[in-house]
């Protein structure tokens, strides 16, 4: 059976990771060497598809590995009992047992007999008493993903995606918890990851805060178009088909090689060609394509025009942006702009180019925003 052919709504298989090789490959030796990383950037820009492949490496390289969504978590017990089912699932037996029930975990962490359980393997992990605080339980956690990795000699790489919602659980009390915690240890290494890179700025760069200059900040680059070109001609390629020139230079025109917007745009493309008994994707279809995108988008994008539109002065601040001209031309207060920008750069729609100047994460948002406003 043939895999999504240009997969969307889900982290790319390896094989559809678009000229992110040189990124991953100094991911994969900077956590493997005990850098801790930063990654942060907008959503569907391809961050979760690069950082699933990372891990996929460091433990073909025979690091243990652990996944934790912050978005998820409702409380700090709740993130630091994930993080303890993350790590131990790197164990078998009575940890991938006990791992397999979120809800099993979070009684038995505390009890005897699981601290007994974790003593047999010598990882002296010291466990709190019934009715532990939230920050003993994240003590805890943040002990055993250590103590695993140094018992076993292993690199322990821990992925913590979309971190800037840390804050929502503790504030800056649980950021310098963490930080006494994970600046002592020496096998355990952290890669945060987060969609609102505003925040993720503010979290590592701010000189009072916890975590600043904590990590290494890797940015995302951008995939030139020529390396989109060859990866559809050769996904279209493996099963006998193709895609014409001209098709390929209205893609990159219409969607500006955003990779969210170059997916969906192929997927709507290739469904009408082969409805069409036809082997190759032409401009006709690249056309088509595009507009049953942007019909299956607008309802996205109608929701976060409203949430612009509930921040005073975004609107007007992101029409500018999306038009060309510049935000602080305005005929407000700089002041004012300054907090619109914050907003529309804290729910990931624009990202800073230079001083004074923006630009739209999304292009086809931009051409619905000009369409209908």
């Amino acid at each position: 059976m043939e895999s999504n052919f240009f997969p969307t709504g889900r982290p790319a298989a390896p094989e559809d990771v678009v000229d992110r090789e040189e990124f991953i490959r100094e991911a994969v030796e900077r956590l493997l060497l005990g850098n801790d990383i930063v990654l942060a950037g907008p959503r569907r820009t391809g961050k979760s598809s690069v950082a699933g492949e990372v891990l996929r490496r460091v433990k073909e390289r025979g690091a243990y590995i652990a996944y934790v969504d912050v978005f998820r978590a409702s409380s700090i017990e709740t993130f630091a009992t994930r993080l303890m089912q993350a790590a131990i699932e790197n164990r078998t037996g009575f940890f991938r047992k006990i791992a397999r029930d979120m809800q099993e975990l979070g009684k038995t962490v505390g009890q005897a007999k699981f601290a007994a359980k974790i003593h047999d393997l010598e990882l002296g992990v010291q466990f709190a008493n019934h009715g532990a605080s939230p920050e003993q339980h994240l003590e805890i956690a943040l002990q055993t993903a250590e103590k695993i990795a140094e018992a076993d000699g292993r690199r322990m790489i821990i992925l913590l995606d979309e971190f800037q919602d840390i804050e929502k659980l503790g504030g800056e009390k649980v950021l310098k918890q963490m930080r006494g915690a994970i600046q002592h240890q020496r096998n355990a290494v952290y890669l945060f990851m987060g969609s609102q890179a505003h925040l993720m700025d503010k979290i590592f760069s701010d000189p009072d805060r916890a975590f600043f200059r904590f990590a290494i900040q890797m940015q995302l680059p951008k995939i030139p178009w020529v390396e989109w070109e060859n990866y559809i001609r050769d996904r279209l390629g493996r099963t006998g088909l193709s895609i014409t020139d001209g098709a390929l230079q209205i893609l990159g025109e219409k969607t500006g090689g955003h990779p969210h917007c170059v997916m969906v745009v192929m997927e709507a493309a290739l469904l009408r060609a082969r409805l069409s008994g036809r082997q190759e994707i032409g401009a006709d279809d690249i056309v088509h394509g595009y507009g049953a995108a942007f019909l299956t988008l607008s309802g996205i994008y109608a929701q976060q025009w409203a949430n612009v539109k509930g921040y005073t002065n975004a609107p007007a601040v992101l029409m500018q942006i999306v038009e060309g001209r510049r935000p602080y031309s305005l005929n407000i207060t700089q002041t004012n702009v300054t907090q619109a920008i914050d907003h529309l750069e804290e729910i990931g729609l624009i990202t800073r180019i230079e001083r004074g100047r923006y630009r739209l994460n999304e292009p086809m948002f931009g051409e619905w925003l000009l369409e209908n406003t």
